[in-house]
């Protein structure tokens, strides 16, 4: 893998990635719909939109463990199975019980898919690049987050939800066609093919540093519900009950977001190869501060969407977490480790949209985004406390030790 190019099978990867992420961002745009035809509350969205979340919770070990064990063409089609099953149950959801049944077991289909893309590429990536290659990975969910409001949202407007969750489904069928032209059999430590080693450029052994891995855990858990709580419920649902934007424009809005973080993710993983994790977060995570808070203030579609813009710079600088662990587990152990770490953030977050929805029928948008907002400065805190893991950082503690 050169350092200008990057490999055919990473790519393949990260628009498999992007399916995942388009079938959980087509949700936000047709929530309104939704409590329409269900006459359900803001609490019971919450529910809803914790789907995903759900899901994760229950099987991100799993997920993990898997990632280290089974081969990953195997994991895609697996994944593949399992998200369309669940997305057909939603669609066809007599009861709203039913529907959030439907996108739990959806959102275990899409859990697989991203712990097996995540795992493949953080093995694929050299040291030097790590932060360029998992740029590359995260710029593959604002793609489906990009896609997914648009399409979903002009399609609901005219057709009604159903017809939008079904198209969620799409992506994920049609790339089944790049997992056996892209995707390499990488043999890894403990796989069911008995590979005995590492067949990919990250060989480096790490020692497991618990204490400074669950200090990236407890940063990921608070940037998760910062971040979550943003997009998946405050933005959406102030568009919708307070600026009573129709569900075009809301995917419009969120559309623009995730194509400002398709671009902010590229450069942020490439910066954070020269400056280092937390000098790309920190400024990031605070710009998402500033527009959870001021959010509640807007009174027109104009200064939401600038919201949505000022969202993104720190949605992008998120991912640092998810490289932060890759920098510092064991490659054998990756998908595990990752594993644990997502449990983090989804044991946070899998009772955020419900808690943001009882806040918000309670004291309203506010409040709301302040609790968003402190969770972010809570990940900014922990992140300090942590410090930078970069192969770069590791390079100036090596030769700091050796001057000693």
């Amino acid at each position: 893998m050169s350092e200008r190019r990057i490999a055919s099978d990473i790519l393949a990867v990260a628009v498999i990635s992007a399916a995942g992420s388009f079938a959980n961002g087509g949700l936000a745009p047709i929530l309104g719909q939704i409590a329409a035809d269900f006459s359900v509350s803001f609490t019971a969205l919450g529910v809803l939109t914790a789907g995903f979340a759900f899901a994760r919770v229950i099987f991100d070990l799993p997920a993990g463990t898997l990632a280290d064990r089974i081969h990953p063409r195997n994991m895609f089609y697996v994944a593949a199975v399992v998200a369309v099953i669940g997305g057909v149950v939603a669609t066809v959801a007599p009861t709203f019980s039913v529907l959030v049944g439907g996108r739990v077991i959806q959102g275990m289909g899409v859990t697989l898919t991203l712990f097996a893309a995540t795992a493949y590429i953080g093995r694929r990536a050299r040291p030097g690049e790590r932060g360029r290659m998992m740029g590359v990975a995260n710029a593959a969910n604002p793609v489906g987050e990009l896609l997914a409001p648009l399409t979903v949202g002009l399609a609901s407007a005219v057709l009604g939800w159903r017809i939008g969750m079904l198209i969620t489904l799409l992506p994920t069928i049609g790339t089944l066609v790049l997992v056996p032209l892209y995707v390499r059999d990488m043999g890894v430590v403990g796989t069911l093919g008995g590979a005995s080693r590492p067949a990919h450029p990250r060989s480096e052994k790490l020692a497991i540093n618990v204490h400074l891995l669950l200090g990236i855990n407890l940063m990921t858990a608070a940037t998760s519900l910062a971040n979550f709580g943003f997009k998946s419920t405050i933005f959406p649902l102030f568009g919708s009950r307070v600026l009573h934007l129709n569900p075009a424009l809301i995917g419009v809005a969120i559309a623009a977001a995730a194509a400002a973080r398709f671009l902010l993710s590229l450069v942020s993983g490439w910066l954070s190869d020269r400056v280092g994790r937390m000098a790309v977060f920190a400024p990031g995570m605070f710009g998402l501060v500033i527009a959870a808070v001021l959010l509640p203030l807007t009174d027109a579609f104009g200064p939401y969407l600038g919201f949505a813009l000022v969202y993104a710079i720190g949605a992008a600088a998120s991912h640092m977490v998810y490289t932060m662990v890759v920098d510092r587990a064991p490659s054998d152990r990756l998908g595990a480790a990752l594993g644990t770490n997502q449990l983090f953030a989804d044991v946070a977050t899998v009772g955020m949209p419900v808690a943001l929805g009882l806040l918000i029928d309670t004291v309203g948008f506010g409040g709301a985004g302040i609790s968003i907002g402190a969770f972010g400065m809570v990940a900014i805190g922990i992140g300090l406390v942590v410090g930078d893991t970069s192969p770069r950082q590791n390079q100036k503690n090596a030769s700091a030790a050796g001057e000693r």
